[in-house]
């Protein structure tokens, strides 16, 4: 949240943006239990899905919400967290923006499309764009993002050939075909990118040991972008 300014843009756009923490594990390190990754509470079958769940039913009793445009978005185990939201929390999620994340769960059966605009380095070495081991500390094969796409277009009903959908600065975002009316799955793709939040502040940290982060674009901001990819999804 630091980086991607989600805050300042609630307070601009005027929505609310709620920043929840995933559970403790090793070394102090809150980790989402996004399905086979990661850490510790994916280990330990931490059941996030329900506390997303819980957390919704807390926020509406206290706040006016209107329930019909809930948005999930987050960064590398938040956007596979995000991804699982779709797939298992369909009925309370309108749509969601995984940022250097992919899917890690399976069977993914929505009981209806979520919309998809999913933001990604094509040179992430912790969550690489072609899937496979990363760098990192998570230890386990990740989903290639083309083939999590290609799921989420499928599921969506999304068929025919991909167009360009928005270009600015060094991301490209492309619509995975002729999708219907409020189900559009996008892959937005950041040229050099490393494990980063487009256009977020450069983070304090440059990466792990063995692992950077990499180049961080400042001419895609994936803050603005998602949400314009939220606000146009109206409610269903």
């Amino acid at each position: 949240e630091t980086s991607a300014q989600v805050v300042a843009t609630a307070a601009t756009e005027g929505f609310i943006a709620v920043s929840p923490d995933g559970v403790p594990g090793d070394f102090g390190i809150r980790t989402w239990n996004g399905g086979t990754c990661c850490g510790y509470a994916a280990a330990h079958d931490v059941d996030d899905v329900g506390f997303v769940a819980a957390l919704l039913d807390h926020l509406e009793a206290r706040l006016c919400i209107d329930r019909r445009r809930v948005y999930a978005m987050g960064m590398s185990n938040g956007a596979i967290l995000s991804y699982r939201l779709a797939c298992e929390l369909s009925s309370r999620i309108r749509a969601v923006g995984p940022v250097s994340g992919t899917i890690m769960v399976d069977p993914c059966t929505p009981g209806r499309p979520v919309p998809m605009r999913h933001v990604h380095g094509t040179d992430d070495a912790n969550l690489p764009f072609a899937g496979g081991l990363g760098c990192g500390a998570a230890g386990v094969a990740f989903t290639p993002v083309p083939d999590a796409i290609a799921g989420a277009a499928g599921r969506n009903g999304c068929t025919g050939s991909p167009v360009v959908a928005l270009q600015e600065g060094d991301g490209t975002c492309v619509r995975q075909g002729d999708c219907p009316a409020g189900s559009e799955v996008e892959l937005c793709t950041i040229a050099g990118g490393g494990h980063q939040w487009p256009g977020g502040e450069p983070p304090v940290v440059a990466g792990l040991p063995g692992c950077p982060f990499g180049y961080q674009s400042q001419s895609f901001d994936a803050t603005t972008e998602l949400w314009s990819f939220f606000s146009t999804h109206p409610p269903r």
